[in-house]
């Protein structure tokens, strides 16, 4: 480790980077300065063969044998060029660490000509790559960065650098979220798009590749005034007695789905990724389900249903890699939409739909306390004090779903429930 003046400039292997494909190990590069850390990836021809790793000199940051001198000879390049900026700015932090990384590994000049295009794709990688970020949000981000994409792309500036993207391009980039002939996003979608290409944006002031975000000034929406509906008992009973639907070997399954979701209160990406491992057998074969969300990795927690488990037996098995067959969520929506027209519904069949029905489902019911409810719901929220210290106890989530249960019994077309 070298230091001057609270500045510390480090390379160093990093085995948990290891590739699976050939078995090289990356060697990092990583700059601190009191609290703050930044560190990068040095290119991979700088990468270790396992006989290299185990020779390398952690106090010399080299490796200690002769065999390596190329190797050597780079890494010698990039400590002359730390200090020749320790140089140049007086032993001072005079920019970002991540742009002193830049620096010291020649990759400024090209970094401040990045297209807005590249850049996103970066970015991506890094959140692809990162473990504190939810799956559902990352899946989010990339929609948001497929759109600007398209956009560029419709605008004929797929060419256009990051620091020439001003805001007049990030306010036509929101026209097109919302218009017909360009992304077709309702409102709220469209600042929930603008948001996460804001934060890109801002990322890349922090790397001092540009000096404004140019999405200051876009009116943002927050909440919209539409709810989406919920279907009643007499929807579900239509949906589950139709004869058409129950004969069909395609529609008969996305029932299947659309149901255990209308009773779980699981979303599509949540079912899709079901897995034994977060089944647990309580209370005489009873499942319970414990996980967090795909979306927002708010904890879930609920005994399981008789209704749903029974669909749960009735589709397990049939697929290696989870508990139901895998299915397109593109697919699934143009089933629902299939069903919906059968059924001549008021309303269109989504898996949102199911999910604000089952929390109709959970209203009827009643008798929830309000910890269990958002617990059953993945709704937990880390700022509610009450549901940080309150114990999720099996018992109340078995009385819960003996509930719902008897809830379900009383109103859903009892042939239905018996050939589940």
């Amino acid at each position: 480790m070298e230091k001057q003046n609270n500045l510390r400039f480090k390379i160093y292997p990093n085995p948990i980077k290891k590739s699976k494909k050939n078995g090289l190990i990356p060697l990092y590069l990583k700059i601190t300065y009191k609290k703050e850390k930044a560190e990068m990836r040095l290119m991979d021809t700088f990468d270790l063969k396992e006989e290299a790793f185990k020779q390398w000199d952690y106090k010399f940051m080299c490796v200690d044998n002769n065999k390596y001198g190329d190797l050597n000879d780079k890494i010698y390049t990039v400590r002359a060029e730390w200090v020749k900026y320790l140089t140049v700015n007086n032993n001072n932090k005079n920019h970002q660490l991540k742009t002193i990384l830049n620096i010291v590994t020649k990759k400024e000049d090209s970094n401040k000509d990045i297209t807005v295009l590249d850049y996103s794709k970066e970015y991506l990688k890094g959140i692809e790559n990162s473990n504190k970020i939810v799956k559902g949000t990352k899946i989010n981000i990339k929609k948001a960065i497929n759109h600007l994409s398209n956009f560029l792309r419709k605008e004929k500036k797929e060419k256009i650098l990051l620091k020439e993207f001003k805001y007049i391009n990030a306010k036509r980039f929101d026209t097109y979220l919302g218009s017909s002939d360009g992304a077709n996003n309702m409102a709220t979608s469209t600042s929930g798009n603008i948001i996460k290409i804001k934060a890109m944006f801002k990322e890349a002031i922090k790397e001092e590749l540009i000096y404004k975000n140019p999405f200051d000034g876009i009116k943002l929406i927050y909440f919209s005034d539409n709810k989406t509906p919920y279907i009643g008992i007499n929807d579900i009973n239509k949906l589950v007695r139709n004869e058409y639907i129950k004969t069909s070997k395609e529609l008969k399954f996305y029932r299947d789905i659309f149901v255990f979701a209308l009773f779980t209160g699981l979303n599509f990406v949540d079912i899709i990724n079901m897995d034994r491992q977060y089944l647990l057998t309580v209370y005489n074969n009873r499942l319970k389900y414990d996980n967090y969300r795909c979306k927002s990795g708010k904890k879930i927690i609920q005994i399981i249903p008789k209704a749903a488990q029974k669909i749960i037996e009735k589709y397990s098995g049939m697929s290696n890699d989870g508990i139901f067959p895998k299915f397109w969520s593109q697919t699934f929506n143009d089933k629902l939409k299939i069903m919906s027209g059968i059924l001549s519904l008021n309303i269109g069949l989504t898996s949102k739909v199911a999910r604000t029905s089952c929390n109709q489902m959970l209203i009827n019911v009643g008798g929830f306390d309000e910890n269990y409810k958002r617990a059953y719901m993945g709704w937990s929220n880390r700022s509610d004090i009450s549901s940080v210290y309150t114990t999720i106890v099996d018992d109340i989530l078995l009385r819960n779903a003996n509930n719902i249960e008897s809830y379900l019994e009383r109103n859903i077309d009892k042939d239905y429930l018996n050939l589940i």
